[in-house]
C-alpha cells in the first residue's frame, strides 16, 4: 500500500541523514540493566503499524522488559512525518488501538 512505502521511504531517509547512527534497542537495555532506571518507552503509531506494535510489546514482554510508562505516538513532534498523516481520526483509532495492546501486555505501566 503507498501509504507504508511513504513511512518506509520517509524512515529510510532519516537514517540515512543520520548515518544511521542512532542507537539500536540491546544497547538501552544494556544500560537499562546496568542503572536499574525506569524508562518510557516510545511506541510510534503512525510510522508502526498495530500489528508491528503488537508484536513487539510481546516480544518486550517475553524478554522480560517493563517499562514504567508508555509514550504512544510521538510523530506528530516531528515535522518529517506531518505530511504523511492523512486523518487525524485514523491516527486516533490506532493510538487507542496500541494503547489497548500496551494495557493488556504491560497493565502495571
Amino acid at each position: 500500500d503507498s501509504s507504508k512505502r511513504e513511512h518506509s521511504d520517509k524512515n529510510k531517509e532519516i537514517e540515512e541523514s543520520t548515518d544511521g547512527q542512532g542507537l539500536h534497542s540491546e544497547s538501552f537495555f544494556r544500560m537499562i540493566g546496568e542503572t536499574d532506571c525506569d524508562y518510557t518507552m516510545v511506541l510510534n503509531v503512525h510510522t508502526v503499524g498495530v500489528k508491528e506494535n503488537k508484536a513487539f510489546l510481546q516480544k518486550l514482554k517475553q524478554q522480560g522488559h517493563s517499562p514504567k510508562w508508555f509514550e504512544i505516538g510521538n510523530e506528530l513532534n516531528s515535522k518529517a512525518y506531518r505530511p504523511l498523516l492523512k486523518s487525524v481520526k485514523r491516527y486516533i483509532q490506532i493510538a487507542q488501538k496500541v494503547s489497548a495492546i500496551v494495557r493488556r501486555q504491560f497493565p502495571e505501566a
